[in-house]
């Protein structure tokens, strides 16, 4: 007998399927994959970002242990630390409370990178400035106006130094103004990506750190155009010697089926007309000479392919320099 099903007992059986299959457990099928994301985290560089960022701020590096050491007139050393991208907020949040900040002006984006110096740092210098030993310090105190204008002038020479590296990528970096704290927080939205490169700067008694961090836009475009130039030179570089043949093999030499060194009367010669035959000491049999912009290449012998002369190579000439042999081209 066959049974019939109400609505109600229809619409019971609907709902405990969907109660069975709610009540499964997420990703535990075979090809279940489930990984943590934190959409509020920024997109991590990839290695060869960091390596390509790294490289070029080496130079910085190199350059400031040059310019400050002779600014300075003391052993002054920088190094590249670390290459993040972190938000503007991070960046913020791993600074000192009492710091030396300032804008730098990034042409032609027409954008502003944030620069921080260690005050630890900053006041020995301005000791060495002012004629000191540039000693550590105990307490670090905010700035005075006057060591805020010494700091700019070291700032500067900084600015520099980031501007003849990013030139490169048609960047140019120059000192804007010396920032406060609550005025710097203004600068970006806490939100924003920034490319935070950390240096590490010492002087003969003391270290300290300084970081520059540039805006989303600024480091999109140099990323892009570091990704750009890497491109070609990274498949010029793979075969240069298959670039370099490829280029030969399109040369043009000229070429001559000559025969070899000969003898005949001067009255044959003189006697020459046109129609005439001079007969040379030379055998039908011997062969002649294959030569490329007069450089003697096979033992060769005349012939004739279809309607075009030609000439059927035997063996390689063997020079004086010693530069050929018979065992082939």
């Amino acid at each position: 007998m066959e049974k019939l099903l109400d609505q109600e007992q229809i619409n019971a059986m609907f709902r405990a399927q969907r109660g069975q299959v709610c009540e499964q457990p997420l990703g535990k099928g075979p090809h279940s994959v489930i990984t943590e994301c934190d959409l509020r985290h920024p997109t991590h560089l990839t290695n060869e970002q960091v390596r390509s960022v790294t490289s070029l701020h080496e130079a910085v590096g190199r350059n400031l242990t040059h310019s400050m050491g002779a600014y300075l007139r003391v052993g002054f050393e920088a190094a590249v630390v670390s290459v993040e991208q972190l938000t503007y907020a991070e960046y913020l949040g791993r600074l000192p409370d009492v710091t030396y900040l300032c804008s730098l002006n990034v042409s032609p984006l027409s954008a502003t990178a944030i620069l921080q110096v260690d005050l630890q740092l900053g006041f020995p210098i301005i000791d060495l400035l002012l004629g000191g030993t540039g000693g550590p310090v105990g307490d670090v105190r905010e700035a005075t106006e006057i060591e805020e204008e010494l700091l700019a002038g070291i700032v500067k020479v900084i600015a520099r130094e980031l501007a003849v590296a990013w030139s490169t990528a048609g960047f140019d970096i120059t000192f804007d103004e010396r920032q406060l704290p609550a005025a710097a927080q203004r600068l970006m939205r806490p939100s924003e990506k920034t490319l935070v490169v950390s240096f590490e700067l010492r002087i003969p008694q003391v270290r300290g750190m300084l970081n520059v961090a540039f805006p989303a836009v600024v480091a999109n475009t140099l990323l892009r155009k570091m990704a750009r130039e890497a491109g070609p030179k990274a498949k010029a570089q793979a075969a240069p010697d298959a670039m370099m043949r490829a280029l030969l093999l399109e040369c043009e030499f000229p070429l001559r089926l000559e025969i070899g060194r000969t003898h005949v009367r001067l009255r044959n010669l003189i006697e020459m007309a046109p129609g005439s035959i001079l007969t040379l000491d030379h055998a039908v049999r011997e062969s002649v000479v294959l030569a490329a912009n007069n450089v003697e290449l096979f033992e060769a012998r005349p012939v004739r392919t279809e309607r075009h002369r030609g000439a059927q190579l035997y063996s390689r000439v063997t020079n004086v320099t010693g530069g050929a042999n018979d065992n082939g081209v």
